[in-house]
């Protein structure tokens, strides 16, 4: 791989104080070390700043007037200075190898996007596997390699307009594949949407894995 390669990690938040420092310390250990991360607060009324401020001197951290997750993400976009771009929601946690992994794929075979498998919180019980049985992924598991599979532009083209496997914090994508970054006029989907652009406006290409590189958390001001 070559590491020289500089990724931004964007991570939106609004009121995550709690979480936020769980989600910035997943970054910061990734095993790919040549990371900018962005901390973009979308008018937080709590302790955000200052936690930030305190505990991660090395974070870029940007406060904007409350907008949604959309257009935090799109100054994060604007801030950014990587070729790759990862988005992180500020309450999810990627495992240490989740950039490593992702960029590797994504750079050896010129790729304009990868996802990765993830645990998924209850709100009672362990987490769960979440792609392991998806229904619209099953077809493509004979084009599996390596631990990972490969989707070209018309499979791409059929996942997406059926359904979305891949959330914000699953997804390492290069800089150049975005058209007009995530789309501000909605409130749940604009990642969806972000990648849609992307495939019904080329021939991109993509892969994905089943193993869990990191995990979602849930509480109860999620969007999702």
């Amino acid at each position: 791989m070559n590491a020289s390669i500089l990724v931004t990690i964007i991570i939106p938040t609004y009121n995550r104080e709690s979480k936020i420092g769980d989600a910035i310390e997943s970054a910061i250990n990734q095993t790919y070390t040549n990371k900018q991360i962005i901390v973009i607060d979308d008018g937080s009324e709590d302790n955000t700043a200052d936690l930030i401020k305190k505990n991660f001197p090395s974070v870029e951290y940007y406060y904007k007037k409350n907008g949604g997750q959309a257009s935090a993400r799109n100054l994060g976009l604007l801030k950014s200075k990587g070729e790759i771009v990862a988005s992180l929601d500020s309450d999810d946690i990627w495992y240490p190898d989740f950039l490593t992994n992702c960029i590797n794929k994504l750079e050896s075979e010129d790729l304009d996007f990868v996802f990765a498998n993830w645990d998924q919180d209850k709100r009672v019980g362990e987490s769960w596997d979440f792609l392991v049985n998806d229904p619209f992924l099953k077809k493509y598991k004979q084009n599996k390699k390596d631990g990972w599979v490969n989707l070209n532009s018309k499979e791409l083209r059929e996942l997406y307009i059926q359904a979305c496997p891949s959330p914000s914090s699953s997804v390492v994508l290069r800089k150049s594949s975005i058209i007009s970054g995530w789309d501000e006029n909605i409130n749940i989907g604009d990642d969806w949407c972000l990648y849609l652009e992307i495939i019904l406006n080329g021939q991109p290409k993509a892969a994905y894995t089943l193993e869990r590189l990191w995990r979602k958390r849930i509480d109860d001001i999620n969007i999702f």
